[in-house]
């Protein structure tokens, strides 16, 4: 993780996928009445950048036209 103070006072934070990961899995297993929101919202943020990272969908070519065919798990 890398932590840098902006000029305006702001923090910037870099996590790499896997340690972001690993500190969403620490917050949520702490939630509790006790726990300050910025910490929620930043789990909540760490877990979305997760999914997206992951996120492997690509859209078939052409798949609007008409008679499109399309890989399926289906037999």
């Amino acid at each position: 993780m890398k932590v840098e103070k902006l000029p305006d006072g702001r923090l910037a934070l870099q996590f790499t996928a896997e340690e972001a990961r690993k500190l969403d899995a620490q917050i949520a297993a702490h939630t509790g009445n006790d726990m300050p929101t910025e910490a929620l919202n930043l789990a909540s943020a760490l877990r979305s950048a997760w999914y997206e990272v992951n996120d492997d969908f690509r859209q078939p070519p052409n798949a609007w036209e008409p008679g499109a065919r399309f890989p399926t798990i289906e037999t």
